[in-house]
Formats: C-alpha cells, sequence, structure tokens
C-alpha cells in the first residue's frame, strides 16, 4: 500500500517528484496524484493528530470503494458479434480456397 503520509512528509522537506518517488518506494505518477488531490483537500504536513493511515486514504481517494466492479457478460452481444464476423470470414475463405473444404491455418483453431 502507498504511505501517503510519507508523500506529504517529503514533500515538506523539499524534495522533488522524483526524489519522493526513490524515497517513498512508488510511481512518480503516484507522487503526482497524490500530491495534487492533498492540495485540493486542503491537507499538508503536518497532518491532523490523530489521522490515521486508513483515515488519509479515504480523504485523498473517497470514490475508492476496495473492491472492484465487474459486469456481466453479455453472452447474446458475444453470440452475435461471433456469429457475424468470424463465421463470415471463415465460409469466405472456404470459398477463396481452390480446394473449398479447407480452412487457412490462422482460421483453423474457430
Amino acid at each position: 500500500m502507498t504511505n501517503y503520509r510519507e508523500i506529504l512528509r517529503l514533500k515538506s522537506l523539499g524534495l522533488n517528484k522524483t526524489e519522493i518517488a526513490n524515497a517513498a518506494p512508488c510511481a512518480r505518477n503516484t507522487v503526482s496524484t497524490t500530491l495534487e488531490r492533498a492540495e485540493a483537500c486542503g491537507l499538508a504536513w503536518p497532518l491532523p493528530e490523530g489521522m490515521s493511515d486508513k483515515e488519509l486514504a479515504k480523504k485523498l481517494f473517497p470514490s475508492a470503494s476496495g473492491k472492484p466492479v465487474f459486469k456481466m457478460l453479455d453472452s447474446a452481444y458475444v453470440h452475435r458479434e461471433m456469429h457475424q464476423h468470424s463465421w463470415n470470414k471463415v465460409d469466405q475463405s472456404r470459398l477463396d480456397h481452390p480446394k473449398g473444404n479447407m480452412l487457412p491455418l490462422s482460421l483453423s483453431t474457430l
């Protein structure tokens, strides 16, 4: 987990984003995003007393729920698309092939 507290502390010491990323082992983009969000929230080092790392993360990234949201697969749509595109290509390749019933290697696994 990213140590947002350390990122804010290192920024207060005057380090640039690359130096903070190296010292707090995280990506430079993470440092940049954290500093932008902290400024937007009005957070700076020293943090309010008693603020936990979890509270800090929620304040910086309020929309992150912790669990990913997965959408159900629309099997009817997938079936239509596969039938429309893949099978038409197979049928056309059979017609174009001199022996008529042989598939090109790239389509033989369908």
